[in-house]
């Protein structure tokens, strides 16, 4: 479990409001660290934070064992056959599974199973889903539940000292694998080559795939859309927009490098690019406004070599996989305020067509004096060969 119980106790006195009833894979393995989340629910009430409950299928009760407290309360529902033996000399994995399967609800369904833990419930939950999400069914009329995404996404917004080893981590086996890639790059070779030398040396690490872009020459200006069948030539930029997934925590991270020496514009470009990206840095510590960050970083772009730079963010929350950015936006509409455990992606890209893309993107861990880099590798612009 990754929330901080007294983040959690304001965040309800803020909102006047006694718990959290999560529905949604991110938001159900935040809580528990339940990741098999298909036909699961979590809910957690700000008197018993320390014993979340977890609803999940008889057939998924395995997982739990994979990364689920012992504090999480189980509760299965379902059919699933699962033989046990006689003798139930059973060791602690076993014991646990062998009693959820006994304990469960066979003839229960997940929402009927929710109602019975909720009925006695006396308050209001805030729901990661609404009824337009499909999740909230007419099983639920009658208790207090109020749709509020956004008091999930604040809860995660701070990350404690566990998620940011697995950031870390995430961050470290993505920046190996674009070594892989510069490593593979020579006159010729294919972009998909490229891309199967990145997922090879996650897949290597034990990482899964989260977000593999790479770009060559000219097809950079396309964002994060592959061009399989470019090959690379001599002086051209490869540019990588990419992350990885370790034990469900994300990573974003972004390099170019160039086979030979790269034109005089992409040069004078990336390095504007970087001096924007260093602006931020500077600001990256509590209090700051986000917005004060995004405005810095374009002025220092502008200033820099690219005078009509121009971006919607400069970068964005990072932890759990598979829900989007975390807050903060940094962009000139978002007032939030930094705080220490905050975990960022600062990123300053930049996309003209009939010329290509440049990209640098770093994670950061801001803390109490500044901030730690969770990537290490150089943020020049390298040339292969």
């Amino acid at each position: 479990m990754f929330f901080d119980e007294q983040r959690l106790g304001h965040l309800l006195q803020e909102r006047e409001a006694d718990g959290l009833l999560a529905l949604t894979p991110s938001n159900i393995f935040y809580l528990t660290g339940f990741a098999k989340s298909g036909g699961a629910a979590a809910f957690v009430s700000g008197g018993s934070s320390n014993h979340p409950r977890l609803v999940v299928p008889s057939s998924n009760i395995d997982f739990i064992i994979e990364d689920v407290s012992e504090r999480v309360q189980v509760v299965a529902y379902g059919r699933f056959p699962r033989a046990l033996a006689e003798d139930e000399s059973w060791d602690t994995n076993e014991r646990r599974i062998a009693d959820l399967h006994r304990g469960a609800r066979t003839e229960a369904s997940r929402d009927s199973v929710l109602v019975s833990i909720l009925r006695d419930f006396r308050g209001t939950l805030l729901c990661d889903l609404d009824r337009d999400g499909t999740a909230l069914t007419a099983a639920f009329d009658g208790i207090d539940i109020r749709s509020d995404p956004g008091a999930f996404k604040w809860l995660r917004m701070v990350k404690d000292a566990e998620e940011s080893d697995r950031l870390r981590v995430a961050a470290e086996v993505t920046e190996a694998a674009i070594e892989a890639v510069a490593a593979a790059c020579e006159e010729g070779v294919a972009q998909e080559t490229l891309t199967r030398a990145f997922c090879t040396s996650l897949a290597g690490s034990g990482a899964q795939l989260r977000l593999v872009h790479i770009s060559l020459g000219r097809s950079g200006a396309f964002g994060n859309a592959n061009v399989p069948g470019d090959r690379l030539g001599t002086g051209n930029t490869v540019k990588l927009d990419v992350g990885a997934v370790v034990a469900g925590y994300a990573s974003d991270v972004a390099r170019c490098f160039s086979l030979g020496a790269p034109s005089g514009k992409a040069r004078a470009y990336y390095d504007a690019l970087v001096a924007g990206q260093e602006a931020a840095f500077e600001l990256l510590h509590p209090g700051t406004r986000a917005c004060d960050v995004f405005d810095r970083a374009v002025e220092a772009v502008r200033s820099h070599g690219i005078p009509h730079y121009d971006r919607t963010n400069v970068g964005h929350g990072i932890g759990v996989d598979g829900d989007g950015y975390d807050p903060p936006l940094l962009g000139p509409a978002d007032e939030t305020l930094l705080e220490a455990g905050m975990v960022l992606c600062i990123e300053t890209p930049y996309y003209e067509i009939g010329f290509g893309g440049l990209q640098v993107e770093d994670m950061v861990l801001v803390t109490d004096d500044g901030i730690d880099s969770l990537t290490v590798s150089a943020r020049d612009m390298w040339s292969i060969g």
